[in-house]
């Protein structure tokens, strides 16, 4: 962010004395960033932002996207129980297996910064990942698990989009 304020010559400074807190000026307005959120958008945009899943069944048919599959843990909270298409953990291992060729990644559906996503090359690393993802005990629980297309990358890309514009290269 301070590197882009910088080169686009966008006036900002540190509120804080860790330089986690950072207040830009763009047009007359201010825009606070703390740590690694922004000012850029609304509750239900945040959300979808949060959820692979639900960003995966977004943008699918508009950008190419690895093929992407969700699974409900069938063991979490009861009254979502029902929402569990399969009703085991070796049965949504089966599934993943069966669906998806080798390799192929498996994540959380929620998280950040590669926690919790595994290169699972058969199908005892797909047992592995599901155990761990769907472990209730682990702070990194997830009642989301997601089995995708493996692609190999030379580069990877991220950017804000903000009001039509990309206002951060």
């Amino acid at each position: 962010l301070v590197q882009a304020c910088r080169e686009l010559e966008v006036g900002h400074e540190f509120l804080d004395d860790n330089r986690n807190f950072v207040r830009i000026s763009m047009a007359g307005r201010f825009y606070y960033f703390i740590n690694f959120t922004t000012p850029f958008g609304r509750p239900d945009i945040l959300r979808i932002c949060r959820d692979k899943d639900f960003t995966y069944r977004l943008i699918k048919d508009r950008i190419r996207t690895p093929e992407t599959r969700a699974y409900l843990d069938p063991l979490c909270r009861e009254e979502y129980r029902k929402y569990a298409p399969l009703p085991t953990h070796r049965a949504i291992i089966e599934d993943m297996a069966a669906g998806l060729r080798f390799p192929m990644a498996v994540k959380r559906n929620q998280g950040t910064r590669g926690r919790e996503v595994f290169f699972c090359r058969d199908r005892r690393e797909v047992a592995e990942a599901v155990t761990s993802i769907f472990d209730p005990r682990s702070k990194s629980y997830d009642y989301v698990a997601l089995a995708q297309q493996w692609i190999p990358d030379a580069v990877e890309y991220r950017l804000i989009w903000f009001n039509g514009e990309i206002p951060l290269i």
